[in-house]
């Protein structure tokens, strides 16, 4: 539904873009909006009229997982006003926030480890239908080579065969929900690397006052 309701946006609106926000780590501080839109080869495959999404369709536009959206960089400004409210209360602090130097990461760290696991067993699963669609094809032309031969030598009970509904090749899988997934979790894969990398900075920084303390 996104990616119909985005095409519809960009298509009437060339700058529209979707924006993200994670309310929970703004809660912590942290401001964490990104804006996404989708790239110009999903764009030009949706006006071709092909919005079918199968293994050969996305070879031939050259999608994969990491080019069906591309990341809009955010600049966010603050007014005249604002960054006077800023420094008032910068003066009016006595001491420096400490807040930023938490070391309680066991929720954030849990959230992101359980929406990673969710998001691997939903790309388990697609790759499941694929092995399946794949198996059942290799069937067909094992069959189809089958029938090739009985043709070759005559037989009537073969051309029926081949001419049979039951003959004809298993349909493609829908593979926008795989792509969709694998970009999922690729995103949370780099979430998870940039809040451990943060985590770590603050351990070792923590560590070092610590030991000037003493």
């Amino acid at each position: 539904e996104m990616l119909d309701s985005q095409y519809t946006y960009q298509k009437q609106i060339h700058e529209s873009v979707g924006l993200l926000f994670d309310p929970i780590k703004a809660a912590q501080g942290n401001l964490s909006m990104k804006a996404y839109r989708l790239s110009a080869k999903v764009m030009e495959m949706y006006g071709q009229g092909n919005s079918e999404f199968t293994v050969s369709s996305l070879l031939a536009a050259g999608l994969s997982y990491e080019n069906i959206f591309e990341e809009i960089p955010i600049e966010i400004r603050n007014s005249s006003l604002c960054n006077v409210y800023l420094a008032q209360l910068k003066r009016s602090t006595s001491s420096a926030p400490t807040e930023y130097l938490t070391l309680g990461i066991d929720s954030q760290l849990e959230k992101s480890l359980r929406l990673l696991s969710e998001s691997v067993e939903e790309l388990h699963q697609e790759a499941g239908k694929l092995s399946v669609y794949h198996k059942a094809l290799r069937m067909h032309q094992q069959k189809q080579q089958s029938l090739l031969k009985k043709r070759e030598g005559g037989s009537a009970k073969a051309r029926d065969d081949d001419d049979s509904k039951a003959n004809r090749p298993p349909p493609a899988p829908y593979r926008l929900d795989n792509l969709l997934v694998a970009n999922q979790t690729n995103k949370f894969c780099q979430e998870l690397n940039h809040f451990v990398s943060q985590s770590f900075s603050k351990l070792f920084l923590a560590e070092s006052l610590e030991t000037s303390e003493r």
